[in-house]
């Protein structure tokens, strides 16, 4: 490992996928929709 010479790494982005759960917390819409799309994925 070259630690080093590396940039330090990143902050982890936030989770973009949530539990099946979460999807029934959002309100119904766009967001909500999006969010289903992207954990199908």
């Amino acid at each position: 490992l070259r630690c080093s010479s590396a940039p330090p790494p990143p902050p982890p982005p936030p989770p973009k996928l949530y539990p099946l759960s979460a999807r029934f917390l959002l309100p119904q819409g766009k967001h909500s929709e999006k969010l289903a799309i992207e954990f199908d994925e």
